[in-house]
C-alpha cells in the first residue's frame, strides 16, 4: 500500500526526441504515479514508459504521424513506478511531445 494520495499533483512537459529519455527524474525515497498524460507524435512511432532499469510500466503504444494518445486522467493513476529512486523514462523512435500529470509518494513501511 502506498501513501501519497493527498500529495500535490505535479505536471511535467514532455519533449522527447527518439531514444530513451527521463521524463521524470528520480526523487530520493519516492515512487511516481502517473495520473494522466497526453502525447502527440511528429511521425509514426511506438511509445512505451519504463523505469530506469527498463522495467516496462506500459505496453508499446503505436501512434500514427501527427497522432496522439490522451487517456482520461484519474486519481487511481494510469500506471506507477514499482520501486523508489527510479527515473521514469519514455522510449520512442520519433519525436513526441505534450505533458503528464503525476504524484510522488512513498511506501508505507510499518
Amino acid at each position: 500500500m502506498a501513501k501519497g494520495e493527498d500529495n500535490p499533483i505535479k505536471r511535467v512537459d514532455i519533449n522527447v526526441a527518439s531514444g530513451t529519455t527521463a521524463v521524470i527524474d528520480k526523487v530520493a525515497g519516492k515512487r511516481f504515479r502517473v495520473l494522466g498524460f497526453t502525447i502527440v507524435a511528429n511521425a509514426a512511432t511506438g511509445v512505451q514508459f519504463k523505469d530506469e532499469d527498463a522495467v516496462a510500466l506500459t505496453g508499446n503504444m503505436q501512434l500514427a504521424a501527427k497522432g496522439g494518445l490522451s487517456p482520461t486522467a484519474t486519481y487511481i493513476g494510469q500506471f506507477e513506478t514499482q520501486t523508489v529512486n527510479k527515473d521514469l523514462n519514455l522510449i520512442c523512435s520519433e519525436d513526441v511531445d505534450r505533458y503528464m500529470s503525476y504524484q510522488e509518494f512513498e511506501e508505507i513501511t510499518d
